[in-house]
């Protein structure tokens, strides 16, 4: 993973684990590799990788089980609220910009269908 530099590290792992989770790559209830095993893994302290954990499990996106380790929530409807999230970002983000470049809303549904229908090409 490549962090920037903008943004805090914990945040930007924070991030990344929401959109594992988002993509399905990590389960529901699967275990999640131990604070060392992830801090080596990404290269950070220990302790960024505690930080994160904590914020996650504060959040109810993982759980921890003491001496077991930290799982991803069992929580169909908590795994829903993260992927509405990531698509609330993505389209908020695509409109701003485009909006930027001056398209009406209208023009964007048109372009958006045009390239959902294969008649855009890129170049």
């Amino acid at each position: 993973m490549k962090f920037k530099d903008n943004m805090p590290i914990y945040l930007q792992i924070i991030d990344h684990v929401k959109l594992k989770i988002a993509t399905g790559e990590y389960k529901r209830a699967e275990k999640l590799e131990s604070v060392r095993d992830m801090a080596q893994k990404l290269r950070v302290n220990h302790n960024t990788i505690a930080k994160t954990y904590q914020f996650l499990e504060k959040d109810g996106i993982i759980f921890s089980k003491k001496g077991v380790g930290s799982f991803i929530t069992e929580s169909e409807e908590m795994i829903s609220r993260i992927r509405e999230e990531r698509i609330f970002f993505k389209i908020s983000t695509f409109v701003n910009d485009l909006r930027v470049l001056g398209y009406s809303d209208k023009k964007m549904i048109e372009e958006l269908e045009k390239f959902l229908k294969g008649e855009i090409q890129n170049g």
